[in-house]
């Protein structure tokens, strides 16, 4: 019979709405009206749902066979299955009845995966977090050579500058990407592979230009410019990054830190204890220059930023877990300064970190593009004999990466959009053209005749201008980069909630 009939849909179905549009493309006004057709077929839908209940009510009210029969007929097609027959009631069932046994699978005896024990679950978190600390206070007491501080203003340097350098770092160590691989929202999902490398090469000159400061205790034995050592460090570094897998990374690393401190405490004839009273002597403060403290304090807070963020294997870290962590930086930063005067102490700390960059390197990507940007410490060991020409225009490369990377992660409201990373047609186009400006602008801020011509009656050296220099040049480009990001955040989220809305009406 006709009125048994239910109402007809006027609403497209979710293949053919699919097919719809799927064919308008991915323009703009495309775009436009895919939401307009979204819109109406939303529209439409509510009134056969609306329709459809209405016929439903009016079955239930008439009660006859016919209407009996369009009902079970519109259920069997909405649900072609067999209904199942009503439980018997289990409170009226005999004692004696027998129950087929269950099949719920909390009720199974199920086969358990293998309980890692405490003390390697404790092992596995602490192992990365102590070969970090390690390198990083490793590095902190070449600075401290490099600016001559005494042993007072090294301490309160330490201080500063790991806690001020943990706070910055809690931004960047709660994220599951690696810092090299979120930097491609300031790059370009093309330029983070030069960028990439860019990071990783000056990360190791600024380490390679520290160990001058050591020639007092290495003879440097040099051929046509080049460091007969650093070439061998070096080459031992290229050859365990490429034999080494990830899995083991931080074990080595913390197995070859660990190595440098018993190394250097061997030859030394034990940690020398830093006096506590002579420290807070009257004659200490007398001497204590706070101009160093802050140039020291300054220089530990950017190392040690740059070497987690560009230098080292990512771990997602929880914030109260790197918090607890600061102090762990500055005891072992102490305990190197200990060994500070130490043969081939440097030398072993920067042949680690060339490992250690060569091992961030690989997580940029697998296969052998990851392999490729791990050998990027191998440039400034290229560039060694320039060394003297390059040092500068180094240190005001990486203070505006910093600043650029810390200042993206602060305005940045919506979550990265992980397809664009890598490519050139994403969110954040080939490459970002802001960035790459300001790194243009920086490399002439760092040489000493640039710095001349601008502040010629300075009292400050070539690496401190190269330092203000390059933090102003970050602070600033990061204010232009605003707007972008801004816009970036807005396209995300108009893309997203577009996705939304069609994934909700294909019922998917």
């Amino acid at each position: 019979m006709v009125e048994f009939e239910p109402p007809k849909p006027k609403a497209l179905g979710e293949s053919e709405l699919h097919r719809v549009i799927a064919s308008l493309g991915t323009s703009a006004e495309a775009l436009e009206k895919a939401q307009q057709i979204i819109a109406n077929q939303a529209m439409l839908r509510q009134r056969d749902a609306d329709a459809l209940a209405t016929w439903i009510k009016s079955m239930q009210q008439d009660g006859s066979a016919a209407a009996q029969a369009a009902l079970r007929k519109i259920v069997l097609d909405t649900v072609p299955v067999e209904l199942p027959k009503p439980l018997p009631d289990l409170a009226s069932a005999p004692l004696s009845t027998n129950f087929q046994e269950a099949l719920f699978t909390s009720e199974l005896s199920l086969i358990k995966r293998r309980e890692l024990s405490q003390r390697a679950q404790l092992l596995r978190n602490v192992i990365p977090s102590l070969a970090s600390w390690i390198m990083v206070g490793l590095v902190n007491c070449i600075i401290a050579v490099w600016l001559k501080l005494n042993d007072l203003e090294a301490l309160i340097s330490f201080a500063i500058g790991v806690t001020a350098a943990g706070l910055i770092l809690l931004v960047l160590k709660t994220h599951t990407l690696h810092p090299l691989t979120r930097s491609a929202a300031v790059f370009g999902g093309w330029g983070v592979y030069l960028g990439a490398a860019l990071a990783i090469a000056l990360s190791t000159l600024i380490v390679l230009e520290g160990t001058e400061a050591t020639s007092d205790f290495v003879p440097i034995e040099e051929f046509l410019g080049y460091d007969n050592r650093v070439l061998g460090m070096a080459a031992i570094a290229l050859m365990v990054a490429q034999l080494v897998g990830r899995e083991i990374q931080f074990w080595v690393l913390a197995a070859g830190g660990i190595g440098v401190l018993v190394f250097g405490a061997q030859e030394n004839g034990g940690f020398s204890p830093i006096s506590v009273g002579s420290l807070v002597s009257q004659g200490s403060w007398d001497l204590l220059q706070f101009d160093q403290v802050i140039w020291g304090s300054l220089a530990v807070a950017f190392s040690t930023v740059t070497l987690f963020a560009f230098s080292m294997p990512h771990v997602q870290t929880r914030a109260w877990s790197f918090s607890l962590q600061i102090p762990l930086g500055i005891g072992v930063s102490v305990l190197a300064l200990t060994i500070q005067g130490v043969e081939w102490v440097t030398l072993l700390t920067l042949g680690l970190m060339m490992l250690s960059a060569s091992f961030s390197g690989r997580d940029l990507a697998a296969g052998w593009l990851g392999r490729l940007a791990g050998l990027a410490f191998l440039i400034p060991v290229v560039l060694m004999p320039l060394r003297d020409f390059v040092a500068g225009p180094a240190v005001s490369l990486v203070i505006v990466l910093v600043t650029l990377l810390f200042g993206d992660q602060l305005v940045r409201r919506s979550a990265l959009h992980i397809p664009s990373l890598d490519t050139s047609y994403g969110f954040y186009g080939a490459f970002h053209w802001p960035t790459w400006l300001a790194l243009a602008i920086s490399i002439p801020l760092g040489t000493e005749a640039v710095q001349r011509l601008l502040v010629p009656n300075s009292e400050f050296s070539e690496t401190e201008l190269a330092l203000i220099f390059g933090l102003v040049v970050g602070i600033v480009f990061a204010l232009i980069r605003i707007p972008f990001i801004r816009a970036q955040d807005t396209e995300i989220k108009n893309v997203e909630f577009r996705n939304l809305n069609l994934d909700n009406l294909l019922g998917l």
